[in-house]
């Protein structure tokens, strides 16, 4: 399930950042879906040639999102364990077993 937040998180993160350094909204939702496939970045994404010159800051940029979507999947998990620890404290036995 978390892997699942992080893909979609980062597909939109993508796009949100490359259509802010000017590509089109369409050549970004391309480029967002090839990078957020199991595959990674292949070759017919061609995240380089639509960056062309800007290439660098898009690869930055993409660094920088992927990181982003980790820090909303590291928050979940840890809203995860949060839970677990209250299920354990409130409802599990507190007496060793015999």
């Amino acid at each position: 399930m978390l892997g699942t937040v992080l893909i979609l998180q980062n597909k939109s993160n993508i796009e949100s950042s490359l259509t802010g350094l000017g590509l089109p909204q369409e050549r970004a939702d391309t480029i967002a879906d090839s990078l957020s496939q199991s595959g990674g970045g292949h070759a017919s994404g061609g995240l380089a040639e639509s960056a062309g010159r800007g290439a660098q800051r898009v690869f930055a940029a993409v660094q920088h999102d992927f990181a982003e979507s980790m820090q909303v999947v590291f928050y979940a998990m840890a809203g995860v364990l949060v839970a677990c620890y209250v299920v354990a404290h409130l409802w599990m036995p507190r007496d060793r077993p015999a």
